[in-house]
């Protein structure tokens, strides 16, 4: 047997459904400011080169609009929520597996199942005491913070704990971090090809337009879209992720490998440890980055 998604703690199901929720909207946002911050270019062009100043107006609509967009942003947090979510999140996840398979700080041999479920309910309150600003009522549904499936689990044998750890969790994290570098490295070529289109059509406009051959300025509003997909492209860091992404999915398909020959519970604590790290640098990079903010 293995974990699935609804295996996990009523915490993991709050944090995991707010995360998606503050991530759609936060994103929601800037795809909106961009979009509105072309329209607002384009029509001061198109204002300027068909000579009905009524145009303009769209466009202190469109700056209007970014504003208030920005304000709602600021004060709702999205950015913040999303990141303490995802932490929450992939901390619980983290702490879940631990325990299910006898991993550290949840060793079998190290104590009872009582003292287990009282350390593993004690790093739950530590969690939550560190982001005490996340917002995230249990889900409909979600009763356990210790699961049925994650007792049934850390109750078998070693070997089924090892396939199901290789299963559910090495192999299920080593996917998902290879399609996300593929994901972020072709997006990256996207974006950078269509800076270069937009820088093009920039230069080759300003040109006409310096010559006298072209009156439509359309060097600003090319010269813009420049700028917007740096933003953007700064804000999605496609090529910081690919990387990253990349570099887990090697080490988690290196460690199947160390896996196998396993036969003692104190190695296998250790090993599920070092395993355990490993997925969540990501997540401890935004921990510390947090710390910071």
């Amino acid at each position: 047997m293995v974990l699935e998604h609804s295996d996990l703690p009523a915490l993991f199901q709050a944090a995991d459904k707010e995360s998606i929720s503050s991530r759609t909207m936060f994103f929601g946002v800037i795809k909106a400011q961009v979009v509105l911050l072309l329209i607002g270019v384009t029509s001061g062009t198109a204002a300027a080169a068909t000579g009905v100043d009524q145009i303009a107006i769209v466009g202190v609509g469109a700056f209007l609009a970014v504003a208030a967009l920005r304000v709602y942003s600021r004060l709702s947090s999205l950015e913040a929520s999303w990141y303490d979510a995802r932490l929450a999140a992939e901390s619980v996840k983290s702490l879940s597996w631990r325990y299910s398979v006898g991993g550290v700080p949840f060793a079998l041999q190290e104590g009872t199942d009582k003292e287990a479920d009282q350390l593993f309910n004690a790093r739950l309150w530590e969690l939550l005491a560190e982001l005490g600003s996340l917002h995230t009522p249990p889900t409909r549904g979600a009763h356990y913070q210790i699961t049925p499936a994650m007792r049934q689990l850390r109750h078998t044998g070693l070997e089924q704990r090892k396939a199901a750890y290789a299963t559910g969790r090495v192999d299920d994290q080593a996917s998902w971090y290879s399609d996300r570098a593929r994901t972020n490295e072709h997006l990256a070529r996207f974006w950078d090809a269509m800076f270069v289109l937009a820088s093009a059509v920039a230069i080759l406009f300003g040109l006409l337009q310096g010559l006298g051959s072209f009156g439509v300025n359309i060097l600003g509003v090319a010269g813009f879209v420049a700028a917007l997909i740096t933003m953007w492209t700064g804000v999605r860091r496609y090529d910081r992720q690919a990387r990253a992404y990349a570099n887990t999915a090697h080490e988690l398909l290196a460690m199947e490998s160390i896996l196998e020959p396993i036969e003692d519970e104190d190695e296998w604590a250790t090993f599920v440890d070092t395993a355990e790290a490993a997925v969540s640098e990501e997540h401890t990079g935004w921990r510390v980055s947090r710390a910071r903010a």
